[in-house]
């Protein structure tokens, strides 16, 4: 974690973006004082060796919206690839679950049976509310 800071900074003048993969909130808290704006967040905590349910999406509640934030580690269907998104990541990361299968192609098709809608996020990063009204959403 001391040379977090250093690695980003060597990456940003690389022309690089850098992804944090965060287990716990000391790190995730950590990554943040850091600069770091793109998140990784699983559910699998490596320094304890658990596996623990709904902890990325409960990381990523507390988050600023401007944060990129990707779900990792366990997502052993195109469902719960799905469910992440709708929850507010910006992206899942699925390389180990189809690594980890036989029915990749099952898995991808899942996948690819739905689309996202961009919409809500589009208005929302303009600064507008769901309904459509410009300002700050109350």
């Amino acid at each position: 974690l001391q040379d977090l800071e250093d690695l980003m900074n060597a990456a940003t003048i690389m022309g690089l973006e850098v992804i944090v993969e965060c287990h716990s909130q000391l790190e995730l808290d950590f990554a943040l004082e850091c600069g770091a704006t793109i998140i990784c967040l699983t559910d699998y905590d490596r320094t304890t060796n658990t596996y623990k349910p709904g902890r990325a999406e409960e990381l990523r509640a507390g988050l600023s919206e401007w944060i990129i934030t990707i779900a990792s580690g366990s997502l052993s269907g195109g469902s719960q690839a799905w469910s992440a998104l709708d929850c507010g990541f910006d992206a899942v990361m699925i390389g180990g679950a189809l690594l980890g299968t036989r029915r990749g192609e099952d898995y991808v098709a899942e996948l690819r049976s739905r689309k996202r809608d961009m919409t809500r996020l589009f208005y929302r990063a303009h600064g507008f509310d769901e309904d459509g009204k410009f300002g700050p959403r109350v």
